[in-house]
């Protein structure tokens, strides 16, 4: 279908929400149990979401000593 590649994963499993975010070679994840008995995650999942762009941006640097340090890694062998 070719709709582009996927930068986020939502689940929902046993009273936890996940979200897995792609921000290769970085994949950070977020968990949030069920608040109690009116259920639902304390989590805002679209806040979250929203909040990606800023994510890289925050975390280009390490991205980049990262990336760095693999290239570094795969010129030795």
């Amino acid at each position: 279908m070719r709709h582009g590649t996927c930068k986020q994963v939502v689940s929902f499993f046993q009273g936890v929400t996940l979200v897995h975010m792609n921000l290769s070679p970085l994949v950070l994840t977020f968990a949030a149990r069920e608040s109690g008995s009116g259920g639902g995650s304390t989590m805002n999942v679209g806040m979250l979401l929203d909040s990606l762009p800023l994510l890289e941006e925050a975390l280009s640097g390490m991205r980049a000593a990262i990336e760095m340090h693999e290239q570094q890694d795969t010129s030795r062998m």
